[in-house]
C-alpha cells in the first residue's frame, strides 16, 4: 500500500512543464509514461524517505533530493505526508529554481 505524499504547486508546475516540453519533442504517449514514473517515484519516496541525499548547494539540511534519469526531485522527508517540493532537469540552474 502506497504511503501518502503531497505534491506541492511547484513541483505541479514542474511536472506540467516536463510532460509539455517531452509531449512536442516525443510525442504525448512518452510524456505520459515519464508523468506515470515521476509519480511512482513519488510514491517509492513516500515509502522509502530516508533513501535520497542531501545536497547543501540546493537546499535546507532537512531536504533530500533523488534522481530520475535527468531530473531531480527535491523532497522533505520530515514532513507528514511527505512533501514532493520541485522536480528540477539537471540542465536548468537548480539553485535559483530552488530559491523560488
Amino acid at each position: 500500500m502506497a504511503r501518502i505524499h503531497v505534491v506541492t504547486e511547484p513541483a505541479s508546475r514542474d511536472i506540467r512543464q516536463i510532460a509539455y516540453h517531452i509531449r512536442d519533442r516525443e510525442g504525448g504517449r512518452v510524456a505520459a509514461r515519464v508523468s506515470s514514473r515521476i509519480h511512482e517515484t513519488f510514491e517509492f519516496l513516500a515509502e522509502n524517505p530516508g533513501v535520497g541525499h542531501y545536497r547543501a548547494d540546493l537546499n535546507e539540511e532537512h531536504h533530500r533530493c533523488w534522481p530520475l534519469w535527468s531530473y531531480l526531485i527535491v523532497y522533505d522527508p520530515t514532513a507528514t505526508p511527505l512533501r514532493i517540493l520541485r522536480v528540477l532537469h539537471g540542465a536548468r540552474d537548480m539553485r535559483t529554481l530552488m530559491g523560488e
